[in-house]
């Protein structure tokens, strides 16, 4: 490893990982020569790679986190466009692993199970709910974005309990069971049914 100094500065580096040469780099803190897979970039055109390996960022942002998110802060603060543009890019490209870690997030905010792994998020083209195509959304989440939905909400996240389907369905469906869904169709087929009589039967006392 030592051999890939020059005048004693690690090698330029383009990439993380390159499969012609091995590419790494000393971490200021633990003072370990290790891959530049090991740290984060720097820079957004990723120019520049960080000075700690990944291990003692997050042992030192255990160690202080409120010195570490206010930091972040300060970084979105200064470069919030950047930022919007890369979490953009990230949702587009990686569907399935940012709607596993938002329902990580969630599963750990309601206490609830979870099993799944990104490879058990499979997102279709068309809501398999409603028929509509899923299109992952630029900012907010719209009518069209793909969304897990338990199934039976009570049993966490879990292989055979979730689906990937539209917000729309999502949001139709929310936290009911589905016996409680059918209770509303049925309702509201009867309100419809019950709308068209009363039209039928004014429209017959008028030509009378």
């Amino acid at each position: 490893m030592e051999s890939e100094l020059t005048n004693g500065k690690p090698l330029p580096l383009q990439s993380r990982t390159t499969n012609s040469e091995v590419r790494g780099r000393r971490c200021t803190q633990c003072r370990q020569w290790k891959p530049v897979s090991e740290f984060g970039w720097k820079t957004p055109d990723h120019k520049r790679l960080t000075a700690r390996c990944v291990r003692c960022r997050r042992a030192n942002y255990k160690e202080n986190p409120h010195r570490a998110r206010q930091r972040a802060r300060e970084y979105y603060a200064e470069n919030r466009q950047v930022v919007l543009a890369r979490e953009k890019d990230r949702r587009r490209d990686d569907v399935e692993k940012q709607l596993w870690f938002a329902a990580r997030y969630r599963s750990r905010k309601l206490s609830l199970a979870f099993t799944i792994t990104p490879l058990d998020v499979v997102v279709p083209k068309f809501c398999p709910a409603l028929g509509i195509p899923l299109q992952v959304s630029d900012n907010t989440a719209g009518p069209n974005s793909p969304t897990i939905d338990r199934i039976i909400p009570s049993l966490g996240y879990t292989p055979d309990n979730i689906v990937v389907v539209s917000q729309k369905a999502n949001t139709i469906k929310s936290n009911a069971t589905i016996q409680e869904i059918l209770s509303v169709v049925a309702f509201y087929t009867r309100v419809i049914e019950d709308q068209r009589d009363e039209a039928r039967a004014q429209a017959q006392a008028l030509t009378a």
